[in-house]
C-alpha cells in the first residue's frame, strides 16, 4: 500500500528561519521524501490538516499549488 503525505521538514531550516515543505511516500514501510518547492515558516504550517494557515501571506495561492503539485506526485 502507497501512501502520501504532506509534512513540514523541521530538521533542514534556512537561513531565513523558514522550513521546506515535503512530500512523504511511503510503500512497503519505505519511506521517500521530495520537495515541494515551497518554504514557509513553521508558526503558518498546520500539521493536522497539511495546510498552509491564514496568518501567512499569499496562503492561498501556496495552499492551490500545494494541492496541484500534490496531485501530481499522486497521480504518478
Amino acid at each position: 500500500m502507497i501512501t502520501y503525505k504532506m509534512v513540514l521538514d523541521e530538521r533542514r531550516a534556512k537561513a531565513d528561519g523558514k522550513y521546506p515543505i515535503m512530500f512523504r511516500i511511503t510503500f512497503n514501510r519505505n519511506t521517500s521524501n521530495y520537495s515541494a518547492g515551497i518554504a514557509i515558516k513553521k508558526e503558518h504550517w498546520n500539521a493536522q490538516t497539511s495546510i498552509i494557515n491564514s496568518s501567512c501571506p499569499n496562503y492561498k495561492d501556496l495552499n492551490k499549488s500545494l494541492s496541484s503539485k500534490f496531485l501530481n506526485v499522486q497521480m504518478g
